[in-house]
């Protein structure tokens, strides 16, 4: 009788649960539609442009790494002009940060 009793009052939560986890799958599916959909964009690693002027590097990087571009943006000129060539010879968004930092830290 107490198992019965127990199972009444458990259903609705395991259905409330069950209607969380559809919600979840659904909301997982658009996102997953929605990433397929530029999976063809012309972004490379995290999403660095490529073939960008040094103006517009710096400008994407303010634009969508704020955190990155605050310390770009503390740099000398010199090395800016560095870390963008790097960039220009291929490297990823995370190599372009860790030289961000680095240098940041040595000056």
């Amino acid at each position: 009788m107490v198992w019965l009793a127990g199972g009444l009052l458990l259903g609705p939560a395991w259905a409330a649960e069950d209607d969380y986890l559809k919600e979840i799958e659904a909301e997982s599916a658009k996102v997953g539609r929605v990433a397929d959909k530029h999976a063809g964009s012309k972004r490379t690693g995290e999403g660095l442009t490529p073939g960008l002027s040094e103006e517009a590097f710096a400008q994407e990087l303010k634009l969508r790494y704020p955190g990155t571009h605050a310390f770009f943006a503390k740099l000398p000129a010199e090395i800016q002009n560095e870390v963008y060539r790097s960039y220009l010879d291929g490297a990823s968004y995370e190599e372009v940060r860790e030289k961000i930092m680095k240098r940041f830290l040595q000056r």
